[in-house]
């Protein structure tokens, strides 16, 4: 999911309220944590007059009340970790090659304006092909 991730937990449950199917954490000073919600690659992001479909929405509202509920119970043993730092949210939904020119500009103008960024597969392979990348040179040093 990235170089700058340093642990991943799958399939992790919100007092059985709520799953997500990754919980992404950076140990820094202050922690990072993403929140993050996969779609079927198959699923299309945008109607065709240029918003954003029902299976772009839904996902979208799933992860804002997973941060809902982060903020509300800071002493979950799942939360507490994060040191009262607000998670980020990430959907993963569609490919990049179904994207016309326009839709890329409206989803990367959108992706600005939220708290939670919407990204096709094709970036999340993008960033894990960096990671590999990355890796191999540290090993050669």
């Amino acid at each position: 999911m990235g170089a700058r991730w340093d642990t991943v937990q799958s399939e992790v449950s919100f007092d059985g309220k709520y799953k997500a199917d990754f919980i992404l954490w950076a140990n820094r000073a202050l922690p990072t944590v993403c929140l993050v919600e996969l779609e079927k690659s198959s699923f299309r992001i945008f109607t065709r007059d240029f918003n954003e479909t029902d299976e772009v929405t839904h996902a979208l509202q799933q992860v804002n009340d997973w941060l809902r509920w982060w903020c509300q119970n800071p002493q979950h043993d799942v939360v507490a970790p994060s040191q009262g730092v607000k998670p980020e949210g990430l959907v993963v939904i569609g490919r990049s090659v179904d994207l016309t020119e326009h839709e890329c500009i409206i989803l990367a103008h959108n992706n600005q304006g939220r708290d939670i960024k919407v990204i096709t597969y094709d970036e999340l392979l993008d960033d894990f092909g960096t990671l590999i990348l990355h890796r191999l040179d540290d090993t050669r040093t």
